[in-house]
């Protein structure tokens, strides 16, 4: 009976142990990665503080071959040891992450979910890997998505049709070699909307158009395209 009684109150101390324990997830998400100035985006690159999506409907898809979207690269980590052993017996590392999907939110700025007429939240195809880790730090990588759409973003240049400023909400989706799904918790991403502040029609010296486009047309920078020229 003391017996049983012990291994009760081991069990349960056990479980009250476990219930408490701080999170500790493996799949860790930080903000949007920047583009450097050859277009190329490293884990390393610094964090964009807001995006901008230009939302003028009159661009000519020749220069915005994606329509009105807006792709992201986010930061994230994976926190899960590897698992490798190479001396019997074998066993292959089944703690690295690749990315599957994000699930994407609209919020205004107050952080109410937009009506938009079409899922919100709604889910995009992610792409990215993380190797595990062999210590406490994380092994960092990239998740990539285009986090709103043409559709989506079509809808939105309706709605804010003298622009305006959203919110995207994402958790990064992706699942382990050993076939288990990790989400992120929420990475929370201001994108300032505006009509034809990215495309910008000019002519050079010889009164020749230009035609410049950024690394993505229609986003964070700005685009040169053929005007009118004398």
């Amino acid at each position: 009976m003391r017996l049983t009684k012990a291994l009760l109150l081991g069990a349960l101390s056990l479980g009250l142990g476990t219930a408490c324990a701080p999170a500790n997830p493996g799949l860790t998400a930080e903000g949007v990665i920047a583009a450097d100035a050859m277009c190329l985006v490293t884990s390393s690159n610094a964090l964009l503080v807001e995006g901008t999506l230009d939302i003028d409907t009159s661009i000519p898809a020749t220069y915005r071959p994606r329509g009105i979207s807006y792709g992201a690269a986010f930061r994230v980590g994976n926190q899960l040891i590897n698992t490798a052993n190479r001396v019997y017996p074998l066993q292959a590392d089944t703690s690295r992450i690749v990315i599957n999907h994000v699930e994407v939110t609209l919020l205004d700025t107050s952080e109410n979910v937009l009506s938009l007429g079409v899922p919100n939240p709604f889910l995009v195809p992610g792409d990215g890997a993380i190797g595990s880790t062999s210590s406490m730090d994380p092994t960092i990588g990239i998740a990539a998505a285009t986090v709103i759409p043409d559709s989506y973003g079509q809808i939105l240049a309706t709605m804010y049709a003298a622009g305006g400023t959203i919110l995207v909400r994402a958790r990064i989706i992706g699942t382990t070699d050993a076939d288990l799904t990790l989400t992120s918790g929420p990475v929370v991403f201001p994108i300032r909307l505006c009509v034809g502040c990215l495309f910008q029609r000019a002519c050079d010296a010889m009164g020749h158009p230009l035609l410049t486009l950024s690394c993505l047309p229609g986003q964070d920078a700005r685009s040169l395209i053929p005007g009118s020229c004398p």
